[in-house]
């Protein structure tokens, strides 16, 4: 069985390093510090699985989800960020998943598992993948946004009406659609 191959578009050098050698013992794993020079790794390697930083530098990481929508549909898209804001316009241009940063790589790698299982061979979400109508508009899918550490509470975002709110637990009880400003 061959491993799994994953491209990293990370633009810090330390954080990028750090995910290579951690994804390096179960990965095929190739890091880029922008888009520009992943374009050569994405064709070269074809990934399965494709982790990239929202805020690049020259072609953002926004519009490497519709890049590679267009010409490598089987691979799976996940979106860092650290502003949660720009997370729902990531799904709207064809992120499979998105985190919110801090991460940790033990929890980045868990949810690239869950997302190389979650694909079939034709490129499309299987129905493992976690969506559900969004609360706020019709014909809107809301996906949560994962966090890169272990908190209870999440966000949801919604890429049609480009919404994030938080839902979760807090202390014991229960917070339910508070949006959050884009």
């Amino acid at each position: 069985m061959s491993l799994p191959t994953a491209i990293l578009i990370e633009p810090d050098p330390v954080l990028r390093r750090l995910l290579q050698h951690h994804f390096s013992d179960r990965w095929l794993a190739y890091g880029a510090a922008n888009a520009c020079l992943a374009v050569p790794l994405f064709q070269s390697f074809r990934p399965d699985v494709v982790i990239t930083e929202a805020d690049l530098p020259f072609v953002n990481g926004i519009a490497v989800c519709d890049i590679l929508k267009d010409r490598f549909p089987a691979s799976a898209i996940l979106v860092m960020a650290r502003d949660v804001g720009a997370l729902p316009l990531a799904l709207r241009f064809g992120a499979d998943a998105v985190l919110a940063k801090p991460v940790v790589p033990r929890r980045l790698e868990q949810i690239a598992r869950e997302l190389l299982h979650s694909r079939t061979g034709t490129g499309e979400r299987s129905a493992a993948a976690r969506s559900r109508p969004c609360p706020h508009c019709t014909g809107g899918s809301a996906v949560r946004v994962l966090r890169g550490t272990d908190r209870r509470a999440e966000y949801v975002a919604c890429g049609t009406c480009v919404r994030v709110w938080s839902e979760g637990t807090s202390h014991g009880r229960r917070r339910t659609d508070r949006e959050i400003p884009a």
